[in-house]
């Protein structure tokens, strides 16, 4: 192709080969380089940067000794295509490109200011309803973001007070950062309220979809970073102590929480996972373990599990568990009354659960189809009633956000963790916005044991012990445990006025 496009005063050369490309090239090797003027070498030169190949100085050098004759009896073309001077030839990508055509449609910023949500929202001269307004759960701001405005200011504030949001050419001042970041927050929360797709998120909020593409992933992972803040167990003994004296008015002594297992829908499940993320649902679910306390706040998560994982593997892995069950909480005191109405002590919280965990002392569940009228019913109805808080958490958590009940489109099984810890999170912030519980009255009403008339029928045999060491003692404690539970709601319940545990 460059023989053919040979400035004027080089030697034509013809191809003798035939079909093959590489026969004009050898007879060119063998021409001489007096036959070339310095014109047409530097033409040569000019030619081929024009065509995008650029000339390293040891292969101008080259050139130019070859012109003169001074590259020991090596002709001029022989010498350019030697292998160590090619090593020194780089050619431009765009040489074989095609030349790109003008954008059609130029893109151009918008100016966060003219964005829908800003309009009617967070506009000064609107934004004092909006406040007044988004403390309404039916109100058009929560049918968006699922959180009151005053919620908003506290994630933009921290994520600014954290440095995760800073300026940029296009809001390079304070109250242009401050709308954007308002406007990037909503746009994530309105991810996981409504389950919308990035790419329409840009007509509300004016931020492109790449932009809100990856400050969502920033939004979950920054909030997975800092959910001990919001998330944890009990930190002290008087943190501890506030817990279990609300079970304890449910004739719960030593309780301190409510553990249960929740299956997420996972839509874009890879096929490779799909046979063990299938379990009892049809179609792939994550699986959560999550321990919650009287007052529906969220105390625990455990890590991400398969849907094919049951409750009783899943405990094994979960580490709020191990320690309860391992940790400080072990050697916490507290009381309960006997048959008699005598005050015992026992050492070790624990938490509810229902019959599909393992039978370990700190997981206490209900008895197993009890008869009526026993004291085992009574006990096994107060459980049911009082362990409703996890699933109440768990609708609460599917309602707000419609991620987790339309199923989350993730990939990666740590993006859909995250995007579940987010909405725990936000779960936590908004119990100051529930309804407050009364106080002095128990919200349980059934399982209460009648007047005692000293004929209690023999409640059912204890379940079968496990075998071995560990899991034989461990399943013995559990077994004397609920026994003493069951017996001292009896006496609770059947006194004519209740006693105080201390």
């Amino acid at each position: 192709m460059l023989l053919n496009l040979l400035p004027p005063g080089w030697p034509a050369i013809e191809n003798d080969g035939g079909s093959d490309p590489n026969a004009g090239r050898n007879d060119a090797a063998t021409l001489d380089a007096t036959a070339f003027s310095e014109e047409g070498a530097r033409a040569l030169v000019d030619l081929r940067s024009e065509l995008g190949i650029d000339f390293t100085e040891r292969a101008r050098q080259a050139i130019l000794n070859d012109l003169h004759g001074t590259n020991d009896g090596d002709t001029f073309p022989s010498s350019w295509q030697r292998d160590d001077l090619l090593d020194g030839v780089e050619v431009s990508p765009s040489s074989c490109r095609k030349p790109r055509q003008p954008n059609r449609f130029g893109y151009k910023f918008h100016d966060v200011r003219t964005a829908c949500w800003y309009i009617k929202f967070l506009r000064e001269d609107v934004q004092a309803v909006t406040y007044i307004q988004s403390q309404d759960r039916h109100s058009t701001f929560r049918t968006h973001f699922g959180v009151p405005l005053h919620k908003v200011d506290e994630l933009v504030d921290l994520f600014l007070e954290k440095g995760w949001i800073r300026t940029a050419k296009h809001c390079p001042d304070w109250a242009t950062l401050k709308i954007k970041a308002q406007l990037l927050i909503l746009g994530a929360l309105n991810i996981l309220r409504m389950g919308a797709p990035f790419n329409a998120l840009e007509t509300y909020n004016h931020v492109c979809t790449s932009d809100n593409r990856k400050f969502y992933y920033k939004f979950i992972n920054e909030l997975f970073e800092v959910r001990e803040q919001f998330i944890h167990l009990p930190k002290n003994e008087d943190d501890l102590r506030v817990i279990t004296d609300r079970y304890a008015k449910y004739d719960l002594p030593g309780c301190c929480g409510s553990i249960d297992v929740v299956h997420v829908k996972w839509g874009n499940c890879p096929a490779g996972d799909v046979n063990r993320a299938k379990g009892k649902e049809s179609y792939p679910t994550i699986a959560f373990e999550v321990i919650t306390d009287n007052e529906r706040r969220v105390i625990g998560i455990s890590t991400a599990q398969f849907g094919t994982r049951n409750d009783k593997h899943i405990v094994k892995l979960d580490y709020n568990v191990a320690k309860i069950r391992d940790g400080w909480y072990r050697r916490v005191r507290w009381h309960f009354y006997d048959g008699d109405g005598e005050l015992c002590s026992d050492t070790g919280v624990y938490l509810i659960c229902d019959n599909g965990y393992l039978q370990w002392p700190m997981l206490i569940c209900p008895y197993k189809h009890p008869l009526p009228g026993t004291e085992q019913c009574y006990f096994s109805g107060n459980v049911e009633s009082v362990r409703k808080d996890v699933e109440c958490v768990f609708g609460i958590l599917k309602k707000r956000w419609r991620i987790l009940d339309n199923g989350i489109r993730f990939r990666k099984l740590r993006d859909t963790e995250k995007t579940f810890v987010a909405c725990c999170i936000l779960h936590n912030m908004m119990l100051s916005e529930m309804e407050p519980r009364e106080q002095n009255e128990p919200r349980v009403i059934r399982s209460s044991v009648p007047v005692p008339d000293d004929i209690w029928l023999e409640g059912p045999t204890p379940a079968r012990l496990l075998q071995g060491g560990a899991g034989r003692a461990l399943a013995t404690r559990w077994g004397i445990r609920r026994r003493a539970m069951s017996t001292h709601h009896k006496w609770v319940q059947s006194s004519s006025k209740r006693r105080r545990i201390f």
